[in-house]
């Protein structure tokens, strides 16, 4: 199901999450609209009393009214530049996370500090994160936010990835995960009974208290 309903389940789902978009994203917009409407209003009202009415003209009420809405636009346009350039550093710094795990995955046995498995839970880590931080910044509609949480949610089913993604999350130091992350982590794996699947065939353990990239 989509449209506004299935996003307000899923907003609920993740507020269940204790995640939650910044306020500030959801209402700046609304917000400096309707700012933008009361000035007008007011400038238009000050118009009208300072401006003989009979002779007053639709011009002579733009003149108030349009540096208000000058000054509307350029502010909106100047916050969705810095939100923009805040979505393309996000987008960047996980692009940038991609090639150094895409390195790391292609070191020999014996260089790896970490197991191959290790890897993969810092992928779904990384994936987690990303799009929790989009999330949070307004990026993403919440029903596919919390798509990707059920996703990592159902890996937690594997034990082998359930104690690796607790320790690389929540009890490692030095991890580099948000809180944000590390939490919602530690709130899915609370939430999820131990799975009977093992390890892959021919897979070795993945090497919990190692050191490594985290993220």
């Amino acid at each position: 199901m989509f449209g506004p309903g299935a996003d307000r389940k899923a907003t609920t789902e993740l507020e269940n999450f204790c995640l939650k978009v910044d306020p500030f994203s959801v209402w700046w917009r609304p917000a400096l609209l309707l700012l933008t409407l009361v000035c007008a209003v007011a400038a238009a009202a000050w118009a009208h009393w300072t401006i003989a009415p009979r002779t007053a003209q639709l011009k002579d009420y733009i003149d108030y009214v349009a540096p208000i809405l000058a000054f509307s636009g350029l502010l909106a346009s100047w916050l969705e530049w810095r939100l923009s350039k805040h979505e393309a550093s996000l987008d960047k710094f996980y692009d940038r996370l991609d090639l150094a795990n895409d390195y790391r995955s292609k070191l020999t046995h014996q260089d790896q500090a970490v197991s191959a498995l290790d890897m993969y839970v810092f992928v779904e880590l990384d994936n987690l994160e990303y799009v929790v931080e989009r999330y949070r910044m307004g990026y993403i509609a919440p029903r596919n936010a919390l798509r990707a949480v059920r996703t990592f949610q159902s890996r937690l089913g594997l034990s082998w990835f359930k104690t690796a993604a607790r320790h690389w999350a929540c009890e490692a130091d030095n991890v580099g995960y948000s809180a944000e992350t590390c939490a919602l982590v530690g709130k899915l794996i609370g939430a999820q009974a131990t799975g009977p699947q093992g390890l892959p065939p021919g897979a070795r353990p993945a090497q919990v208290g190692s050191g490594g990239e985290a993220g």
